[in-house]
């Protein structure tokens, strides 16, 4: 998962060249898993302090020990340079790769539905 995910970033073409060509709080890689831990993680609380917790456990879990949650406008304007195609190529890539791992069977189906679980944060854990 985690090499499909690096090659996934890497093979990610912007609109436009400079879109994030510098060093900034949320590099492609960041902000897609940032992304996705936020919609996995309900309505409960605002976006500031999800992204709160997000890093404070990044940083405690070592995965970002250096990182410090970005104010929501710089999440803003780093999601808008993001095309929504993204997203929709990555999860069809992860679907496949679900499909190969774990081949339709009745143990992982519920009521006749193929059932997935994806952890974003892991996907960064070796990088």
């Amino acid at each position: 998962m985690l090499t499909l995910f690096l090659h996934f970033v890497q093979t990610v073409t912007m609109p436009r060249a400079q879109d994030f060509s510098r060093r900034r709080k949320l590099p492609l890689a960041h902000l897609i898993v940032v992304l996705i831990s936020l919609a996995a993680s309900g309505r409960d609380a605002g976006v500031a302090t999800k992204l709160a917790a997000f890093f404070t456990w990044a940083r405690r879990s070592g995965l970002w020990p250096n990182e410090h949650s970005p104010h929501r406008s710089a999440l803003t304007k780093a999601r808008a340079k993001l095309p929504w195609q993204v997203l929709d190529i990555l999860l069809r890539r992860l679907l496949a790769l679900a499909y190969e791992v774990f081949p339709p069977r009745e143990e992982y189906q519920w009521h006749g539905l193929s059932v997935f679980g994806c952890l974003p944060i892991a996907m960064l854990e070796d990088h």
